[in-house]
């Protein structure tokens, strides 16, 4: 997951770490589905402790 980059522009992740960070359930929302090898950066990976949800659509 990016969340650092706008189009071309690269920004800082900003409280985006430590909200991500203090929760036990997260969701995220894309309109299409990204390959792993098309990213240039992760800024958020899952852990086993997290409850993480991917919606495609």
């Amino acid at each position: 997951m990016n969340v650092s980059r706008l189009g071309g522009k690269f920004y800082s992740v900003g409280g985006f770490v430590d909200i991500s960070q203090s929760i036990n359930k997260i969701s995220f929302c894309f309109r299409k589905k990204t390959a792993l090898e098309q990213l240039s950066h992760i800024s958020f990976c899952a852990d086993d402790e997290k409850d993480v949800k991917y919606l495609v659509g």
